[in-house]
């Protein structure tokens, strides 16, 4: 009996502690993610921050129909792989439709960033230029994309 307890009481504990990680989160996008890092730093006037952000909003948007059509594509081709006679020829076709929609994903990437760029003074661009992420690693484990801390705009 004594153990089941001190096993709820430490499973309630570690819940607690990840919870409270989760939510002490700001939610500002400009903290919430790594705009912080690149812009908080650059002396953004309002308009610029409205701006970006409307950007931003833009931007995932965009990006988050991109991902559900690659999503249903990814499912087309799990389904025609689980056949008992797959057509190998439709699962090429997929597989280069999906890889269509991840070149505009890249290409919609490059605008994006460029749009956010382009706001920028020559003031700004040349302070983000100076604190720029150097290097694949993005200063986290050698491990470039998602969770490094590079700018991502």
């Amino acid at each position: 009996m004594k153990t089941k307890i001190m096993i709820l009481v430490i499973s309630l504990s570690f819940v607690t502690i990840l919870l409270a990680q989760k939510f002490n989160r700001p939610n500002n996008n400009f903290q919430n993610n790594n705009y912080g890092y690149c812009l908080n730093n650059l002396n953004l006037s309002p308009e610029q921050k409205d701006a970006i952000t409307k950007l931003q909003t833009q931007h995932q948007n965009e990006m988050i129909d991109f991902r559900t059509q690659i999503d249903k594509i990814n499912l087309q081709i799990q389904n025609e792989r689980m056949k008992l006679n797959p057509d190998g020829n439709k699962i090429k076709n997929l597989i280069t439709q999906r890889n269509e929609i991840k070149t505009k994903m890249d290409l919609a990437r490059e605008s994006h960033r460029q749009s956010v760029y382009n706001l920028l003074t020559d003031e700004q661009k040349q302070n983000f230029y100076n604190n720029r992420p150097i290097g694949l690693g993005m200063g986290k484990g050698n491990r470039p994309g998602r969770g490094g801390n590079g700018c991502r705009w």
